[in-house]
């Protein structure tokens, strides 16, 4: 058999997920993810009578969940070669996104499987757009800006996958994706879940408290 010849883009795809993304935030991005999951499939537990309910509640929560573990661990860690901005979509919905070397931006997706790109929006179009570059960069010079997506999905908050890709400019296919599973640290996990998670389900407990005030009003 003949072993296929990658693209001048797919070669620099795969450049930028193991050149330009550092382990150590390939490891943060997947243990938060692991977890968010861990924490929202405790919480979907806590009201046995209302089931659905709390699936539905713990769902709700999920991405804020991630996004919450990710910017707690970067801000407190003095990364300063990494940002974390939340920008808005053209639905007027948040999204957050990570910054590296201010050269490669992140998105985080949930998506129902890893083959496919999650359903087009101007915001990823846009980003994606910049990957077009990827057919000239020669090589550490001259990227100016490139785009990432790390996705995931789950059942009932068990992972079925984690992955970091980079889609061609078209927004069409991925040029390159890795799986992230194996970037999940067992003791980068406990030291996140120690720092955060009480104050993350206080400040969850703070904002329902909220929500239903305004709502009986």
């Amino acid at each position: 058999m003949f072993n296929e010849v990658k693209s001048a883009e797919e070669v620099n795809a795969e450049k930028i997920i193991f050149e330009k993304i550092p382990v150590v935030m390939k490891n943060i991005i997947a243990t938060s993810i692991y977890l968010a999951m861990k924490y929202s499939r405790e919480e979907s537990f806590q009201c046995l009578q209302l089931p659905k309910t709390s699936y539905y509640k713990a769902a709700v929560n999920l991405r804020f969940i991630i996004a919450k573990y990710i910017v707690k661990y970067i801000d407190d860690n003095n990364f300063v070669n990494v940002e974390y901005n939340e920008n808005t979509n053209e639905k007027g919905l948040p999204t957050p996104e990570v910054l590296i070397d201010n050269s490669v931006v992140i998105h985080l997706k949930k998506h129902h499987k890893p083959e496919s790109l999650p359903i087009h929006s101007k915001n990823r179009e846009i980003e994606a757009q910049n990957n077009e570059q990827l057919s000239l960069w020669p090589g550490d010079e001259g990227l100016i800006r490139s785009y990432c997506l790390v996705t995931y999905n789950h059942k009932r908050f068990d992972i079925k996958y984690i992955q970091i890709g980079v889609p061609d400019k078209n927004y069409s296919k991925w040029l390159f994706t890795e799986n992230l599973l194996m970037y999940i640290d067992n003791d980068l996990a406990e030291r996140i879940e120690k720092a955060y998670s009480n104050d993350i389900r206080e400040e969850i407990a703070n904002n329902i408290k909220k929500d239903f005030k305004l709502e009986v009003k």
